[in-house]
């Protein structure tokens, strides 16, 4: 098997003011149709837990199409796995509507084998053997590892005092969760009379729970219509950073 599909339903917790389906949405989609997949090759969390190993995302990028997706309307998430190195695994997608399959999104994510007793990065040799490689990135053209433009002027700030429903189930603030704490310095007036075309995320460390995040919104330096998050931990450590 070189790819999966798995049909979602824009749900009402899943899309953003105007009814579409929200950023956050894309962000589990991708999350969950990875692990559908890795589950049925039998290298799921579950499995390799087994082996002392986790699955951890380590960097996000995607693309929205002009094409709207609104509550109820279903999607199809098609994954599949392009670029397979003894550390990393690139795994590509497309989200397409359901019925007239016109793609809403597409992108791409880096996947890392975490040893659990080191907190260190393994090799990918646990799972490599069950993965088959279509060498088909959805951004051909673009650097593997994100590359994220110099910060301008400060544009705001919000702190976010860490809580047990920003957790998953490694007990970190998870991947959505950071960035839900970015959107905090967006104001409704932005939100409103701009549209998101495309965001990379890169998750640096982990933020255990009582930590306070500090989310700095930037404008891109020289990028008209670009942003940069950055979240910071207490000790002025960068935890998270996010490209829009």
């Amino acid at each position: 098997m070189d790819r999966y599909t798995h049909r979602y339903s824009i749900t009402a917790d899943l899309m953003d003011m105007h009814y579409r389906m929200s950023p956050g949405a894309v962000l589990l989609y991708f999350q969950d149709s990875f692990a559908r997949y890795m589950t049925l090759l039998d290298v799921a969390a579950f499995d390799l837990a087994k082996q002392g190993l986790m699955w951890v995302v380590t960097e996000f990028r995607c693309e929205f199409l002009p094409v709207d997706t609104f509550w109820s309307d279903e999607v199809d998430v098609t994954i599949w796995i392009s670029e397979l190195t003894p550390l990393r695994i690139y795994s590509d997608f497309l989200i397409t509507k359901a019925g007239t399959h016109e793609e809403v999104v597409r992108g791409s994510g880096c996947w890392n084998l975490l040893d659990l007793s080191t907190h260190k990065l393994a090799r990918t040799d646990a799972a490599a053997a069950a993965i088959t490689v279509r060498p088909e990135p959805v951004f051909p053209d673009a650097p593997r590892k994100s590359r994220f433009p110099a910060a301008g002027a400060l544009l705001g700030s919000a702190r976010h005092h860490v809580n047990l429903l920003d957790l998953d189930f490694n007990g970190h603030v998870g991947n959505r969760s950071y960035l839900a704490i970015a959107m905090l310095t967006a104001t409704e007036g932005f939100l409103s009379s701009h549209r998101l075309q495309s965001m990379q995320i890169k998750w640096l460390r982990e933020t255990p729970p009582g930590e306070t995040l500090t989310c700095e919104l930037h404008a891109a330096e020289g990028v008209p219509g670009e942003y940069l998050h950055s979240l910071f931990q207490s000790d002025g450590t960068e935890a998270a950073r996010i490209h829009s």
